[in-house]
């Protein structure tokens, strides 16, 4: 009986472990689309300014969205945004013909945000 009830309990174990990708995949997603909408509403005031130094701007306001650029996880959430998706919020920020007011349609756009 005991050896049935840790079995089940392994089992229990799997399917709960197995599933966690998935939620964390689902956190980090929500978790790109707030960013990315942060930083299209914060980007508008700037975006015209042609002394301004986007890429630090952005990377800057992302830090400061996980408590500064001290924060290990700051550093590396921002890093990767930087790598990925920077060149596209730069892209869609400076179009003329995109609409910057809307930053959920904005990011949905670029691909950060799912829907």
């Amino acid at each position: 009986m005991r050896t049935l009830f840790v079995l089940a309990a392994l089992v229990a174990l799997s399917v709960a472990v197995a599933r966690l990708p998935s939620k964390l995949d689902s956190i980090t997603d929500r978790m790109e689309c707030v960013l990315c909408q942060d930083i299209v509403r914060d980007s508008e005031k700037w975006i015209g300014d042609e002394e301004q130094d986007k890429e630090k701007a952005i990377i800057k306001k992302c830090e400061n969205f996980f408590g500064g650029a001290g924060n290990p996880l700051a550093k590396g959430v921002c890093d990767g945004l930087a790598e990925q998706w920077l060149d596209k919020i730069i892209k869609h920020l400076e179009d003329p013909t995109s609409e910057k007011k809307d930053s959920k349609k904005a990011c949905q756009d670029i691909g950060m945000c799912k829907n």
